[in-house]
């Protein structure tokens, strides 16, 4: 029996352990500034936020949106002041803007609005709209990771009328790309 007791205790320690590590490993509490911050009322009543990165300078290129991956948020892609794309894209002239999906908002989490389709009919749209409104542009480019890529697919590929995204670039999601060489 007491080697019952030593195991559970090993076990003990070595989740606190493996907690303890990713707490520190994934600590998000260095808040990364943001020149804007907008937080979204979407038709249904569900929220979703923008933050803008604001380029330096006269800006020639289109706005870029980001959007993030499941289950995450803007942090997605802007984890650290070092490793991040949006910062690295605005240091290179362009306005870039960060989605927070509903479904990367805690008070959302278990919220029955927060559908796929739900985002692909509200989120994106309305976001895409106050980003142009507030940048005065005419199109912009979008960056979907994983489930964000995803979620632009859907967009676009049911869009009836001509949108104003003018390039995509879809990181990590799922796709299929058919050769067009068929015996290849």
């Amino acid at each position: 029996m007491l080697w019952l007791a030593g195991i559970a205790l090993a076990l003990i320690v070595a989740i606190w352990a493996h907690l303890a590590f990713w707490n520190r490993r994934l600590d998000d509490s260095e808040q990364l500034p943001y020149d804007e911050f907008h937080r979204l009322e979407l038709a249904d009543g569900a929220p979703c936020e923008l933050r803008r990165l604001k380029a330096q300078g006269d800006v020639k290129l289109p706005p870029i949106l980001m959007i993030h991956g499941i289950a995450f948020n803007h942090r997605n892609v802007d984890a650290n002041a070092e490793r991040s794309l949006p910062r690295w894209l605005r240091s290179r002239g362009r306005d870039v803007w960060l989605l927070t999906l509903r479904s990367g908002l805690p008070e959302c989490a278990r919220d029955n609005r927060v559908t796929f389709e739900s985002m692909v009919r509200q989120d994106l749209p309305v976001a895409v709209a106050e980003v142009l409104k507030r940048t005065g542009a005419a199109e912009l480019d979008c960056l979907g990771f994983s489930m964000g890529g995803m979620l632009l697919y859907a967009w676009l590929g049911t869009a009836t009328e001509r949108t104003p995204v003018r390039r995509v670039v879809i990181m990590g999601s799922p796709g299929l790309v058919r050769s067009p060489l068929r015996w290849l």
